[in-house]
């Protein structure tokens, strides 16, 4: 930025309430895709450039709701 390298991202939260969205987004998920399980992670903190900053896993009965999810 600015012509300066960048090395990556702070991620900052309120982590009770960014865990709370986060289990709202995962269970909104489950039941629009009829998914069996989800995981969905987001990293806090210094993220280097390259580095996994969300996580998201899920599982289904049919591949189709498992990308479709993975794409929502």
């Amino acid at each position: 930025e600015n012509g300066e390298q960048i090395d990556g991202i702070e991620y900052e939260a309120h982590r009770e309430m960014a865990e709370h969205q986060l289990r709202k987004i995962a269970h909104e998920a489950a039941e629009r895709f009829d998914l069996r399980a989800i995981r969905l992670h987001h990293c806090l903190g210094f993220v280097a450039v390259g580095e996994t900053s969300l996580f998201l896993r899920v599982a289904a009965a049919h591949r189709g709701a498992a990308f479709e999810a993975s794409r929502w």
